[in-house]
């Protein structure tokens, strides 16, 4: 369990859930229900960037809130296996996490943590792993993912930039959806083109772009592509 309020930056959601940013979130989750043509069930969401300090990880929390603050049951994985960030936003030991569940040091029920947020579960990534696309692209975190969606309404992880490593897109590819974080003034289109391109390619459901930290507004917007 996290100690409450310990980040409140990034927990905008939960710390002030009738601020413009937190409707933002809310309409955020609208727009994944409706980004296709035909709306269609998305139970596991990839968020992803294209480099990093784009601030994806605070969106993947807040819209983990969002959705539990909905009443469906959520779980958050940090899935970043390189720089995790889940465990520093929540206060948590980064001890016994995914690389632990894929590595079968631990079962997955060891290292789901619970937050006082009535629905929303967590796990971090655990200790870094020497070789962390080999476990994320094993049979383990196959099996893993189909029995986690057997217990969680919403999945949502948290992976590397996409065009950084290569973890990104294995996590993506056994996803019903991905959105990708660009920083206002910061991101160049091309790199949010040639990100979700390569995703494509690999036949990922790109949702689409949630434009963070827009200086006008202070708001997040799912704006389709560049």
């Amino acid at each position: 369990m996290f100690r409450r309020h310990s980040n409140k930056s990034e927990l905008i959601s939960e710390i002030n859930p009738y601020s413009p940013v937190a409707e933002s979130f809310r309409a955020l989750r609208t727009h994944i229900q409706y980004a296709q043509e035909k709306p269609q069930h998305v139970q596991v969401i990839t968020v992803t960037s294209s480099i990093p300090k784009e601030g994806k990880t605070t969106i993947a929390v807040n819209l983990a809130i969002t959705y539990a603050r909905d009443q469906k049951r959520v779980l958050l994985i940090d899935a970043d296996l390189h720089r995790p960030r889940i465990h520093h936003i929540f206060d948590s030991n980064p001890a016994n996490g995914l690389s632990q569940i894929l590595l079968k040091e631990c079962q997955w029920g060891e290292a789901i943590r619970k937050t006082h947020i009535p629905n929303l579960h967590f796990i971090v990534a655990g200790t870094i792993p020497k070789h962390p696309a080999e476990l994320l692209s094993s049979d383990h975190f196959d099996e893993l993912l189909e029995e986690l969606k057997q217990h969680y309404d919403i999945i949502l992880f948290d992976v590397p930039p996409a065009l950084v490593l290569t973890d990104a897109k294995l996590v993506s590819a056994k996803s019903d959806g991905v959105i990708l974080v660009a920083r206002a003034e910061k991101t160049k289109s091309h790199m949010i083109l040639k990100t979700k391109i390569q995703l494509e390619q690999i036949k990922n459901n790109v949702l689409g772009v949630v434009l963070n930290q827009k200086r006008e507004r202070n708001r997040l917007v799912l704006n389709g592509y560049y």
